[in-house]
């Protein structure tokens, strides 16, 4: 029965990541064309993207309803894992490695945290958060540099890293296992120009630089319109 309900929920979880993962590239995209054109392109891609998961409709599938059914999903089966890890009830080896689990608990806070500043408390305080563009990211990084410049790369990298190494296992889950066994067969006998298991780490680590240079020209911005109305959001953190 909870083998039944373990690759259930799998299946769900990997449904719900491939979904969010339509919202992650087109966000992250925005953030890193500011290397190669500056604000203007990352306000650019922003005014592309922002209909598809700034929808009413689409946001609650795309990016509240997909993560949360992923992580909903992703804790209900580590408590199975401990229930079968106490009772060694079970021989079962998960497909994630613990470094992929590990990142997407460490993610939680930082969506968490990302979420409230960027979507919450403008759209508690200003009546709307679907105006703002990256001149807010700029004002982050120009009034509390330290913190900004850490929690969106930690949260870029990470994100990259998890959904990088989750991919491959959330395509086969949702594909099935029919050609398994051919694939073993062929990776056998070709081996590959790069070690599977160090992609999400590559990936990570380049899109970790492409995010220190995207944070570092938007915090060059000079010209920042709507700076008084970004420092009462922030102030309304420091007054709780």
């Amino acid at each position: 029965m909870l083998h039944q309900l373990y690759n259930g929920l799998t299946i769900v979880q990997s449904a719900s990541a491939l979904t969010f993962s339509v919202f992650y590239v087109t966000h992250a995209t925005q953030f890193l064309a500011a290397p190669f054109g500056g604000i203007e392109a990352s306000n650019k891609y922003l005014l592309l993207g922002r209909p598809l998961y700034q929808d009413e409709h689409l946001e609650p599938i795309l990016v509240t309803g997909a993560a949360s059914v992923h992580v909903l999903s992703g804790l209900a089966k580590g408590a199975i894992r401990q229930y079968w890890k106490r009772n060694s009830t079970a021989d079962f080896t998960p497909r994630s490695t613990v470094y992929h689990r590990r990142a997407g608990y460490a993610l939680i806070p930082l969506v968490a945290l990302h979420y409230i500043v960027a979507r919450d408390l403008p759209r508690k305080y200003l009546g709307d958060s679907t105006f703002l563009d990256y001149s807010y990211i700029a004002f982050l990084l120009q009034k509390y540099p330290a913190i900004t410049y850490i929690g969106h790369t930690a949260l870029i990298s990470i994100a990259s890293f998890h959904i990088a190494a989750g991919m491959n296992v959330a395509v086969k889950q949702l594909r099935g296992h029919k050609k398994q066994q051919h694939q073993k067969d062929t990776l056998a006998t070709a081996k590959p120009l790069v070690d599977p298991k160090r992609i999400p780490v590559y990936v990570s680590l380049v899109v970790s630089g492409l995010a220190l240079s995207g944070l570092y020209v938007l915090g060059r911005t000079e010209k920042i319109p709507l700076r008084r109305e970004y420092a009462r959001i922030i102030q309304s953190i420091a007054s709780k």
